[in-house]
């Protein structure tokens, strides 16, 4: 966990006051935080770091999990969720050759077009909402300029309540790290943002609005850390129409793992309801990539 990522990041509890480094106990390097405690400078809950990890995720979050989402808790799944079934699965879904690469062209391509100019100096600092093994952050850090001065400075934080994808994605940021652009990991809930209102200017999320229990709540969410003019930019599974079986299959996946699947232009209603404009979209098959603005 990047020291530098904490003051970034607010209360979960009270959403009132801004985390702070309370105390370490092991560092990992001199900027990276391996075990340690964090607190709310406000009402003074405290959080760990463990792991190099900072885990923010509340009890009771873990009770209103799906099925979809109990299982990437699963260490096997982890382990293979890259590597065996994010580099085939979007060729497959999509019905065309679709590498993880070429969906990172596509969502970097997007995410960058879309951000508004430096209204002053300061860090900029991007979210991989539900990242699994953070490949969105991964593919950002790997497309953005180092940054030469801190007045001018990104950092991405990379959240998921899965702690094997989140130790997963660690094991890939320690084979290849990404030192220009700190990528920090947090467990934490879609719907309970550790982030104070307007302090994100950016968000990507690949495949999980279909998971989320309650995905309206997660988008009002994002409207309210979001500041205005950022982008958001996420690949979604669309409610399949042209064939029989894919309905019947997606049917029997909604019913009993709790993921949803939506048209095209109810997506598009969800996030006009929450305060996003569209600003792009390619669908491809039955997945959709598409470029929001927070309003």
């Amino acid at each position: 966990m990047h020291n530098s990522a904490i003051a970034h990041l607010g209360c979960v509890i009270c959403h009132r006051g801004a985390l702070r480094l309370h105390a370490v106990i092991h560092w990992q390097t001199s900027a990276e935080v391996q075990t340690g405690i964090t607190s709310c400078a406000y009402c003074g809950a405290t959080f760990p770091i463990r792991e190099g990890i900072l885990d923010l995720l509340l009890p009771d979050s873990l009770a209103q999990l799906n099925l979809a989402n109990r299982s990437n808790h699963l260490a096997p799944i982890a382990w293979g969720y890259e590597d065996l079934w994010r580099r085939r699965s979007l060729a497959l879904l999509s019905g065309r050759p679709f590498s993880n690469e070429q969906e990172l062209d596509l969502v970097s391509r997007m995410f960058f077009s879309s951000l508004p100019p430096p209204a002053q100096e300061g860090t900029k600092l991007f979210l991989d909402l539900a990242c699994s093994t953070a490949l969105y952050a991964r593919g950002l850090a790997r497309r953005l300029p180092p940054t030469s001065t801190t007045a001018n400075s990104t950092e991405i934080i990379a959240i998921d309540n899965a702690w094997p994808m989140l130790k997963m994605a660690q094991a890939k940021l320690t084979h290849q790290p990404y030192d220009t652009i700190p990528i920090s990991l947090v467990r934490a809930d879609a719907a309970n943002l550790p982030f104070l209102k307007g302090t994100l200017h950016g968000v990507v999320c690949g495949g999980s609005l279909n998971e989320f229990n309650h995905p309206q709540a997660v988008l009002q969410e994002l409207t309210r850390v979001l500041s205005p003019g950022a982008p958001a930019v996420t690949m979604s599974l669309l409610q399949a129409s042209s064939s029989m079986l894919q309905s019947w299959v997606q049917s029997a996946i909604s019913n009993t793992s709790g993921i949803k699947f939506w048209t095209a232009p109810k997506i598009r209603q969800m996030f006009q309801n929450a305060g996003f404009r569209l600003l792009e979209e390619q669908i491809l098959g039955i997945v959709a990539v598409q470029n929001w603005q927070a309003l």
